[in-house]
């Protein structure tokens, strides 16, 4: 059993406090207008039912206090009206980014490709980078200034360990958006390809299960460019034996990703028309209305204002019966 209101725990504790002071100060209110009344507890009932009554209010304060916390047991499934769209923007920006076989390069050019899609397509949007790490830049917003604020700010010193792990980046967005049950749910994700890690198949088969479906653009080419240390000098990254390391696009591994999740691989280097189509895809997906089957816990918290008020009703007639 879990509380679904858990974090009101201290108000909750508070309020039940509050309210069992008030049940002791009425209690011993009401006995010492007994005792001036009547004279003896005897004539409206005796001690045992007048403490009787009071363990009863007790008991119906805890009942209320547990009703308040939302108690929640077991699973069931519902269907929701889907609202809203959600996208998750992920940027490769490891070092082979900075290459220029592409104008005026392998990451600018995805840069503008996500500003684009912002532009076009309606939805609250995220950022996601990474190179050998992944890292949440941006979190879920509909504020385009912020949005484009943080894609301004992108570049290959954004994440300090090196390398290309498109499966860790995947599993971040999937980590964000999995939960969102009534939106629908869209990844775009730009990279050269390049992938070190190894378990993005996976991945995309873990978004693909939970509806979140993955478009992917390359940039870069197969004849391969360059790669540069830094963005300032453009000094050239060397290996062991002196020679310039190039790097060279993989199409593959996105393609495969996109067809996994039933989305759709784009080409980006020389022209940005793939970014219009993906955001008439994403704006289309919220013409037509639909619900979703959505899991959630059980309510029982009226299990407990049941009891609640049966001991109310109790208490009130327990004083019409003569002892």
């Amino acid at each position: 059993m879990i509380f679904a209101n858990s974090s009101y725990l201290i108000h909750i504790i508070i309020f039940s406090a509050a309210l069992c002071g008030f049940i002791v100060y009425y209690a011993f209110f009401r006995r010492k207008m007994t005792e001036r009344l009547f004279g003896d507890f005897r004539r409206v009932g005796g001690r045992k039912r007048i403490l009787a009554s009071e363990i009863i209010f007790g008991i119906a304060v805890i009942l209320s206090s547990a009703a308040l916390l939302r108690p929640q047991y077991g699973d069931e499934l519902t269907m929701r009206p889907v609202k809203g769209k959600d996208v998750v923007m992920v940027i490769d920006v490891s070092r082979s980014m900075l290459a220029e076989d592409v104008f005026p390069s392998r990451l600018e050019r995805a840069k503008e490709a996500v500003k684009l899609l912002r532009q076009n397509a309606s939805g609250r949007y995220a950022i996601i980078i990474f190179a050998g790490e992944a890292f949440m830049l941006c979190p879920l917003t509909d504020d385009s200034e912020a949005f484009s604020a943080f894609i301004d700010s992108i570049s290959t010193k954004s994440i300090g360990i090196q390398g290309t792990d498109i499966g860790k980046a995947l599993d971040k967005a999937y980590k964000l958006i999995a939960k969102k049950e009534l939106a629908d749910k869209f990844v775009y994700l730009i990279s050269d390809g390049e992938d070190h890690g190894g378990n993005a198949a996976d991945v995309a088969e873990k978004l693909k299960s939970d509806g979140i479906t993955v478009y992917t653009s390359s940039v870069g080419k197969d004849s391969g460019s360059a790669v540069y240390l830094n963005e300032e000098d453009k000094q050239v990254l060397r290996g062991d034996d002196g020679e310039v390391i190039v790097s060279k696009a993989d199409f593959k591994t996105l393609k495969n990703i996109a067809a996994i999740t039933g989305g759709k691989y784009f080409d980006i280097n020389d022209s940005y028309s793939a970014v219009f189509e993906i955001a008439e895809k994403i704006n289309d997906s919220g013409k037509q209305k639909s619900s979703r089957l959505v899991k959630k816990k059980k309510e029982k918290y009226q299990y407990f204002v049941f009891c609640f008020f049966l001991l109310l009703f109790s208490e009130s007639i327990m004083w019409r019966f003569k002892k």
